[in-house]
């Protein structure tokens, strides 16, 4: 291996300790620290990720797929004899290697079969992140958003700004989702810069099992988060966050950038997502929304966007 000069954050294996020493000390230096082993866990299972991938990718021919799935046969094995607490059992890959993709309790779901759920699949996937750049060689993230809103069992939304022409773009799914039963649908949006629509919060308020919360202190929040949450029992849960805003461009043919992360393979960013998310939604900055609220959002609404035009007169005026 060669190293270069500049930041690193790599476990140092024999080979880099190694290429360390040799390093002439007159004109190199270097700097390292122990790894804390309370992070350990996620430092070493990257670490290995990444030596089992090359591994696997050395596995060629034929036989690749077999060999590859001896290989990880082996380190399982190794693995549940080595650590008999971690409960490995039953976790070697079958001769027949499949992939689960649905799993339908029919009595629960009498309006849905096993073809129409494999149809609300993302064309993303749910078990790796993905970049949407808006890109029309990929899919639009209304469509994704549409199979997502279905496929889910409790959605979260934050957006800073929801347009009545994004929301109608997603309005079915979001009421076919909370028509089912033991589903949940939270919104926490604001009236910062009166950008929000006053018919799309209170469609949304009007929908069942769903509840909105509204920051109408814009002076000390400022909320321009733009995030989705989509939970899943199975475990795959997923999120975007990125720059689209609820509107009809922003969704459809708007070059904004959205990285979907999934709880497979960014497990801590979506914890992070949902603990913040629920220190918003327990925060009395964010007050709960319903129909009886209209006035006092429009007026809000209204005066922010007072507030913002004499803002733009203020700062393109000559001196």
């Amino acid at each position: 291996m060669r190293l270069s000069s500049g930041l690193y954050e790599q476990l140092i294996n024999e080979l880099m300790r190694r290429e360390l020493n040799n390093l002439d000390p007159t004109r190199w230096s270097w700097d390292h620290e122990a790894i804390d082993a309370a992070e350990s866990p996620t430092i070493l299972s990257q670490y290995l990720e990444r030596v089992i991938r090359r591994t696997l990718d050395a596995c060629t021919g034929d036989q690749a797929l077999q060999q590859r799935v001896a290989v990880c046969n082996d380190i399982v094995e190794r693995l549940s004899a080595r650590v008999p607490e971690a409960e490995l059992g039953g976790s070697t890959i079958p001769p027949q290697v499949e992939i689960l993709l649905a799993l339908l309790d029919r009595p629960t779901s009498p309006n849905i079969n096993i073809d129409q759920l494999r149809e609300l699949r993302p064309k993303t996937g749910l078990s790796q992140s993905a970049l949407l750049t808006g890109s029309p060689r990929e899919p639009s993230l209304a469509s994704e958003l549409r199979k997502e809103i279905l496929s889910s069992d409790r959605i979260d939304i934050l957006m800073s700004f929801i347009k009545w022409s994004g929301l109608r773009l997603i309005e079915k799914e979001l009421r076919e989702f909370t028509s089912r039963p033991n589903t949940t649908l939270r919104i926490i949006t604001t009236s910062y810069m009166g950008a929000t629509d006053l018919r799309a919060v209170s469609l949304l308020a009007s929908l069942p099992s769903t509840a909105v919360r509204v920051s109408y202190d814009t002076n000390r929040t400022r909320l321009h988060a733009k995030a989705y949450l989509f939970h899943r029992d199975s475990g795959f849960t997923t999120a975007y966050i990125g720059s689209s805003n609820i509107s009809h461009a922003a969704i459809t043919s708007g070059l904004e950038w959205n990285i979907k992360v999934t709880a497979r393979d960014a497990a801590d960013i979506v914890n992070k997502f949902v603990g913040t998310f629920e220190t918003y939604w327990s925060d009395p900055e964010f007050r709960a929304y319903s129909l009886e609220d209209e006035p006092t959002l429009r007026k809000a609404l209204g005066n922010e966007r007072s507030t913002d035009q004499h803002q733009y007169l203020v700062d393109i005026r000559p001196y």
